[in-house]
């Protein structure tokens, strides 16, 4: 039906739907090997998102197999985890990831295909593959242990995406940007999957970068977007960062694209709004009295807490001079901010349970909050608090809202007013990351002490520039 219509859009062009079905024809086949059906044997992937990434996903499904992505970014440990979980017997990659996962299949004596061998494979008769079966295995953030497995079958999928598809009024003229990593359902299922059932057209970035993106929804194309709460704060911190020319022809666009809209009141309505919110992003007081005009910006433009913004920056200062202490310091914020502001837990909940949290008494006490906040997401601080009490939480609650920790970020203190908890929240989350890539690169670091191979030098490189990328706008 959407035979010669655009389905995806990536950095190497554009691609229709009759394309990805022959690649994933292709995929199926080669994954198939003269043999009639998979069988729901697990088949875990890596590449950057794209229609490749579109392409293996299908195929594995059309051979009759359940397909787990694996996320990017990833160490090797935590790889070696989900193949063997899973018990997957077979990994599917681009070359980028091949110095790795070939060296991973071998280690399990499984099958190790590169896309490109099975994009070759001529086509051939594929299963049929019942709604029942088993389709994708996901895997949580490891909240209250290691990551664990959730399994959906295809009629999961498909329920989920039918419903979405009929809420959000998706049609086959709809095209949307994906900038989400492809490993959770948001970006699975939310963006791609739901795009594909419509006969939308689906505009993938290899990874999320903000001025990107804002070049994508203003160029006029893109009718539907979707985030998480972190990457609308990035996406505000570029457009504040950005020259006033680059803002005046962005402003520009988007006025553009209002002035396509049929409905005079509608096109009004929008134009008002745009130009509302694009003054709050942008004018809204932003320094101390007397700083310098980007004097609170620095390695271009990620805006830092100034006592004007109503809370003063994190002072890391290690207690004892314990970097240890330091850590657990960071993780004790990071709580006292959600237990005083439990409103960000409608915005960022999804974010705060895959953060990795080293001290185990904080981890049980994250997970406890995390499930008071299923059952009532509308508790406020002082409800939240005492119910965790009832819990038998006391004791660590005591020592996470303590005068010493909230010293350390006056933005997780109760009265502070929600949108610096909100930068709070991002501050402190940009922090966690950097932490996790440095014991990445740490990990890495020791396989390299013990193998000074091409292919553990080929996994370092994209973790050092991310890192560079990450000292410079932090």
């Amino acid at each position: 039906m959407h035979s010669s219509r655009t389905a995806v859009v990536d950095t190497q062009g554009t691609f229709t739907y009759n394309e990805l079905l022959d690649a994933s024809s292709r995929v199926a086949t080669a994954l198939l090997a003269g043999r009639q059906d998979l069988q729901e044997e697990r088949v875990a992937f890596f590449m950057k998102p794209g229609f490749p990434w579109v392409a293996a996903q299908w195929g594995i499904w059309r051979a009759g197999g359940v397909a787990v992505p694996l996320p990017a970014g990833s160490t090797r440990s935590e790889l070696e985890y989900i193949i063997d979980d899973t018990g997957a017997s077979t990994l599917v990659f681009d070359a980028a990831a091949e110095p790795l996962l070939a060296l991973l299949a071998a280690a399990r004596s499984i099958r190790a295909l590169p896309l490109g061998w099975l994009l070759a494979c001529p086509p051939a008769e594929l299963p049929d593959v019942t709604s029942d079966r088993r389709a994708m295995i996901l895997y949580t953030s490891g909240t209250t242990s290691r990551p664990k497995g959730v399994v959906t079958t295809h009629a999961n999928i498909a329920a989920q995406i039918v419903s979405l598809v009929e809420a959000w009024e998706w049609s086959a003229d709809d095209r949307i940007l994906l900038c989400l990593p492809l490993h959770h359902l948001h970006g699975i299922i939310n963006v791609v999957s739901c795009a594909l059932w419509s006969g939308a057209a689906c505009a993938m970035l290899p990874r999320f970068e903000a001025n990107s993106v804002w070049e994508h929804i203003c160029g006029g194309r893109i009718t539907l977007f979707m985030a998480v709460p972190t990457i609308y704060v990035k996406l505000i911190a570029a457009w504040e960062a950005a020259t006033p020319e680059r803002r005046a022809a962005l402003e520009q666009r988007l006025d553009q694209q209002v002035r396509r809209i049929a409905d005079r009141s509608v096109q009004e309505h929008y134009r008002s709004f745009f130009r509302e919110r694009l003054a709050e992003a942008f004018n809204a007081p932003r320094r101390a009295s007397g700083a310098k005009p980007g004097s609170e910006r620095r390695g271009g433009g990620r805006r830092r807490f100034d006592r004007g913004s109503g809370a003063p920056p994190w002072r890391e200062v290690a207690p004892a001079a314990d970097p240890s202490l330091l850590l657990r310091r960071r993780e004790e914020v990071m709580l006292a901010l959600i237990l005083n502001h439990p409103f960000l837990l409608n915005e960022v909940a999804e974010e705060f349970a895959g953060i990795e949290l080293a001290s185990r008494d904080l981890d049980r006490l994250r997970d406890a909050i995390l499930k008071r906040h299923a059952l009532q997401p509308d508790l406020d601080a002082g409800a939240l608090k005492r119910q965790l009490r009832e819990d038998k939480f006391a004791k660590v609650l005591d020592g996470v809202l303590s005068a010493e920790v909230l010293n350390h970020a006056a933005f997780a203190r109760l009265d502070v007013e929600p949108e610096a908890a909100r930068r709070g929240w991002m501050d402190a989350t940009e922090r966690f990351e950097k932490r996790r890539l440095g014991a990445h690169i740490k990990d890495v670091e020791r396989d390299l002490a013990r193998d000074m191979s091409v292919e553990n030098w080929t996994r370092m490189q994209p973790l050092l520039a991310n890192k560079d990328e990450k000292d410079g706008t932090v």
